[in-house]
């Protein structure tokens, strides 16, 4: 089976290479997703991962987050062939502010800022005949200090104990990369095109307790850093997952201790 990685040099993109060495995963100088010109109908089987994936960039530069989210995949999708398995990466944002607890995939879509509404609009485009991933919060080892985990890891590295953070009195389902990237693995080989799929832990880890796990330091909250309307507790369900045979491997202490 020939298989694409778009997006293959991210940080859930070199997980998957690390699982599909025989993939191609070219750069964006090589494949640009937001090119009317793709031809990718040599391809069995496709990733979407491709996309502006930080919901403060996407805010400061919409027009950029909806050419590179909506419109690439998109462009991806028109340019496969038909019979082509193409798993699109999503996020657990496009839910939005939780209904119920914990969050399914069939839980109503309210996505709020232009990051999470980018990529509802593009499962919409493509929902018909994509495998949609939906994976909550994903940290470990790779991850830029740009994510909240890995920067207070770094902190902690650079000998800091108090810990530059924002609102930590929250509660937040964390994924293992290595796992969400065996999920999609599997959602390739045993997902149902039209259908959405959660990759999460089902776990509410208290921020506070992580950062401390960490960083081995205290938190030093800094109120430029808070956002405003967090929900207080945020997990789901990967029950229609695990119904296919994925299930987390990775420890919260494992992920901590390799981040």
């Amino acid at each position: 089976m020939k298989t694409l990685i778009t997006g293959g040099s991210g940080f859930l993109g070199a997980h998957l290479r690390a699982l599909l060495p025989d993939a191609d995963a070219p750069g964006r100088a090589d494949l640009d997703v937001t090119s009317h010109h793709l031809d990718l109908g040599a391809y069995d089987r496709v990733f979407h991962l491709a996309a502006q994936t930080r919901p403060g960039l996407a805010e400061e530069d919409p027009s950029g987050t909806l050419t590179t989210n909506v419109f690439g995949t998109q462009h991806v999708a028109q340019a496969m062939r038909d019979d082509a398995v193409l798993v699109f990466v999503s996020t657990c944002h496009v839910y939005g502010r939780p209904v119920r607890l914990p969050i399914d995939e069939d839980h109503p879509r309210a996505p709020r800022g232009v990051y999470a509404s980018s990529k509802l609009a593009a499962e919409r485009l493509v929902e018909e005949r994509a495998i949609i991933a939906r994976p909550f919060n994903l940290t470990g080892p790779g991850q830029s200090t740009d994510f909240a985990l890995a920067d207070w890891a770094a902190q902690g590295r650079a000998g800091q104990r108090r810990i530059r953070c924002g609102n930590v009195d929250l509660a937040r389902d964390y994924l293992d990369v290595r796992d969400c990237a065996a999920g999609l693995v599997l959602l390739s080989e045993r997902g149902e095109a039209g259908r959405a799929y959660n990759l999460c832990s089902e776990t509410p880890y208290r921020l506070e307790d992580l950062l401390r796990r960490v960083s081995g330091g205290e938190p030093d909250p800094d109120p430029e850093r808070f956002r405003p309307n967090d929900v207080p507790v945020l997990y789901g369900s990967a029950a229609r997952a695990k119904k296919l045979g994925w299930a987390p491997s990775f420890t919260i202490e494992e992920t901590l201790r390799d981040l």
